[in-house]
């Protein structure tokens, strides 16, 4: 097998190309040093139709290290989608730069206003006669029409959100009050792609003064290139692990677009809440102190009527009757029961109608009491058919019925008239005007002639004085709205912070 000699055969081609590469890098070197073009190297110029401007300029800077002279020459600008042509002879631009060395010179390139809108792009060519450098400039004209423009919608010209830092209790709050970014919409009304270069945020806290800038939101959706008629949602989120302040930030949200020489413009704020966890925690403090002011609304409408009933619970317990004193006790509780359910003026109104009916039956209880009282006192003794009599009256009195009340006096009397004369005048005066002072007499005489109570009654009795004593309706009703009306309006004005 003949072997092939590589050495002899590749390494002349591997330093011809090593040679080429350095003639390519010794020429770049050299015509960097020629000349240098500054910006991004492309001109651009503007225009739109309802303008009245003939010409449009744009300037072109040049910077030489070594100096030079250099020739320009221009194509035409051509609109691709139209077909529509600017003629090169038209382009005005200098036929000959000369620039001193390590100085700038600059060129002013004007371009005629086009018969039609359109995106019309060239080349402006420059070349050095003492050498083989050449540059190449690219030109672009955007002449528009009015509505041929990129804008943000009337909609998202004012942004606003509400957030609130990430917790565990997120899933308790609405959406509304939890959002994490800014969205709004940018619109490319033109026949032409359009660029996003940049988005620019400026917002600051109004109490904190704290500042935010595009730095500290992930952008999402920026993508290609605008396409044609094409309208593009744009989202700005909140880093996750952003310490943000609560408070109230306001600002500006500026987008840069390559083929528009202004942003777009829209204003921004956002409403930073404080954690979800104090919040939750106000909010409930709130339903409570809310539901205690309540309850001590309704109850100061209760305290009079509650104080009525525990003077009338007071004088029951003097009576001497126990079937009496029963009933007398459960309409007490039927009534506080009701108080306790008050709602509304025509509720207030009813009880107040049923209190007073209890009160005049326990009144005239008592009269009937201080009248046998007053024959016991007189030695007229009490038995069949007076003591049935006055059974029925005391029945009809619970009853509240009028008629069976007077039916039974009336009974009485003649049935005591037969008994003694002189107890029938001076007793049924007694039962139809009793005299003053009736209450005390039968304090005095009710100790003597009824059976002592029992211990369970005089526990119940001692624990109803003590549950009046220690209850203390309106000094616990001041305490408490000296206490909780203050409370309410801090937490209200908690409300108004968060």
């Amino acid at each position: 097998m003949q072997k092939i000699n590589l050495s002899a055969c590749c390494i002349p081609k591997y330093a011809m190309l090593a040679f080429l590469l350095f003639s390519a890098g010794q020429t770049m070197a050299q015509c960097d040093t020629l000349l240098r073009v500054e910006g991004d190297g492309t001109l651009v110029f503007s225009g739109t139709v309802g303008d009245t401007d003939q010409v449009y300029a744009a300037r072109l800077l040049l910077g030489s290290k070594a100096g030079c002279v250099v020739q320009s020459k221009t194509t035409s600008l051509v609109d691709p989608q139209t077909n529509r042509f600017i003629l090169a002879g038209k382009i005005g631009v200098p036929a000959t730069i000369g620039i001193e060395k390590g100085g700038n010179a600059e060129v002013i390139v004007s371009v005629p206003r086009p018969s039609a809108p359109g995106r019309y792009t060239g080349t402006l060519n420059l070349h050095h006669q003492g050498s083989d450098c050449r540059w190449a400039i690219p030109l672009r004209l955007d002449f528009r029409d009015a509505t041929e423009i990129f804008d943000i919608p009337q909609d998202d010209q004012q942004l606003s959100i509400q957030t609130s830092p990430p917790s565990w209790f997120d899933w308790l709050l609405p959406s509304r009050i939890q959002q994490r970014g800014l969205s709004f919409r940018v619109e490319n009304k033109s026949r032409y792609p359009a660029q996003i270069e940049r988005i620019a945020v400026s917002l600051k806290g109004v109490s904190t003064q704290r500042a935010l800038s595009e730095t500290d939101f992930d952008m999402a959706n920026m993508g290609p290139a605008l396409a044609p008629k094409e309208m593009r949602t744009l989202q700005l989120s909140l880093k996750k692990d952003l310490d943000l302040p609560a408070d109230e930030y306001k600002g500006l949200i500026q987008l840069y677009l390559k083929e528009q020489p202004e942003p777009l413009k829209a204003n921004a704020s956002i409403f930073r809440r404080s954690a979800v966890g104090w919040a939750l925690l106000l909010v409930l403090l709130g339903i409570f102190v809310g539901r205690m002011l309540k309850d001590l609304d309704k109850a100061s409408g209760q305290m009079a009527l509650i104080d009525r009933l525990f003077r009338a619970r007071r004088k029951i317990a003097l009576l001497a009757d126990t079937t009496d004193k029963r009933q007398l006790e459960d309409e007490c509780e039927a009534l506080e029961e009701a108080i306790n359910n008050i709602e509304g003026e025509d509720a207030k109104t009813l009880v107040e109608q049923k209190l007073a009916t209890l009160e005049s039956k326990i009144a005239q209880i008592r009269e009937v009491d201080q009248f046998q009282d007053d024959l016991l006192a007189k030695g007229v003794a009490i038995e069949q058919p007076i003591s049935g009599q006055i059974r029925l009256l005391r029945n009809a009195i619970l009853e509240g019925e009028t008629d069976a009340i007077s039916e039974a006096k009336e009974k009485l009397n003649q049935l005591l008239a037969k008994q003694t004369a002189a107890g029938l005048e001076s007793s049924s005066k007694r039962m139809a005007f009793p005299q003053k002072g009736a209450v005390a007499l039968h304090k005095k005489v009710a100790t003597k002639h009824h059976k002592p109570k029992t211990f369970r009654e005089k526990a119940g009795t001692c624990l109803e004085n003590v549950l009046a004593f220690l209850s203390g309706i309106r000094v616990t009703a001041r305490l408490r709205y000296a206490l909780f009306r203050p409370l309410a309006a801090l937490l209200a004005l908690g409300f108004f912070t968060l």
